[in-house]
């Protein structure tokens, strides 16, 4: 009777065993498969150039990300003022030297009035000094600073002429898109 009894206990504990094994690897077998889906539902970035085109797309494409322009640059005017006129919108590609947008010229104008003003007077007063010059020391000194004011004046105009041609805000690199 002990033998029977025995063999049955033996016999629960594989049965209990068996049932412990089998679940087990159900729920690892599960676990894996799951776990193995969500890992493949991560999608990688996607990076991809296309050439722009002035085309209608009849195609809808739905994603998420950041899209980024390769190239890409921040322009300023050299002047200040009030913007005239703007000639792109945002994303217009140009090309370099393009003009983008124009500043109110008319300061500009008025201090190259004013440095044209000032290089004729002082070209005057050169002309004046050489012509009353005596040959005294101070007339023959006051020659040398006439003419310096002369290249002064000079300067003012240039950059005068440079501020005036700082009025317009041209594209730097071909392709780019103002920002």
């Amino acid at each position: 009777m002990k033998m029977r009894s025995r063999i049955r206990r033996i016999r629960v504990r594989w049965w209990v065993l068996s049932g412990v094994l089998v679940v087990t690897l159900a729920g690892g077998g599960t676990w894996w498969i799951i776990a193995a889906q969500a890992t493949s539902a991560v999608a990688s970035p996607v990076t991809q150039t296309v050439a722009a085109s002035l085309e209608t797309m009849e195609q809808s494409v739905s994603a998420t990300g950041t899209l980024t322009p390769t190239v890409q640059g921040e322009v300023s005017f050299a002047a200040s003022g009030n913007v005239t006129g703007v000639n792109v919108v945002a994303g217009t590609v140009v090309a370099a030297a393009d003009v983008l947008a124009a500043v109110d010229t008319l300061t500009v104008d008025a201090d190259l009035l004013q440095a044209r003003a000032t290089l004729a007077s002082a070209a005057a007063k050169l002309a004046d000094s050489q012509d009353s010059s005596d040959g005294s020391t101070a007339g023959l000194a006051q020659i040398p600073a006439n003419a310096a004011s002369v290249t002064t004046a000079q300067n003012g105009v240039d950059e005068a002429l440079a501020a005036q041609s700082a009025v317009t805000l041209t594209a730097r690199s071909p392709g780019s898109s103002p920002s």
